[in-house]
């Protein structure tokens, strides 16, 4: 009896997970956090757009996160081409931040570390280097981009513990 209770436990646990590439657009909530007030004209289009967030901890037990636009530049340039994964693995410490257009389907991601869980590498005592993670409950990150006229809206995930699933924690329109 327990075995069977185990199995059916195990079957469910394993087909709730998923990938960053099988994030449904539909994950996609309606509400908007902010807007960002970065409006589509030639005078922005090809720029690269630097966007700065402040991330707080509200409930950790909840895991819940409030994050808020500090900061945004337009600057000319270009960024390096290529860049962008369509596939992008999920790694604990990270954000992944979705560009998506008007009917919210993914242009491209990209990744920032998570300021309120930074992992950092020092020497140990058996020569080697260790790893060692500190949690804060507020923090900053920033990404970049070059803007194109599809990018309508932005999103933010973080990983789920233990999971190669993502939890949708801000979204933004431009």
């Amino acid at each position: 009896m327990l075995r069977t209770i185990w199995v059916g436990l195990s079957i469910v646990l394993l087909a709730g997970c998923g990938s960053v590439k099988k994030t449904p657009t539909a994950a996609v909530k309606e509400k908007i956090d902010e807007s960002l007030n970065i409006s589509m004209t030639d005078a922005v289009k090809g720029k690269i757009i630097f966007l700065h967030f402040s991330a707080t901890l509200l409930d950790s037990l909840r895991d819940e996160y409030q994050i808020r636009l500090l900061d945004k530049k337009i600057v000319d340039g270009s960024l390096k081409s290529g860049g962008f994964e369509e596939q992008i693995r999920v790694e604990a410490n990270n954000l992944y931040c979705k560009l998506l257009d008007d009917k919210k389907a993914p242009l491209r991601t990209l990744s920032a570390v998570d300021p309120l869980n930074r992992m950092y590498e020092h020497p140990g005592e058996q020569k080697d280097f260790e790893k060692t993670l500190v949690k804060q409950k507020t923090g900053e990150f920033g990404i970049r981009f070059t803007m194109d006229e599809k990018i309508k809206y932005i999103s933010i995930f973080k990983p789920i513990a233990k999971s190669d699933s993502l939890q949708l924690i801000y979204h933004a329109q431009f």
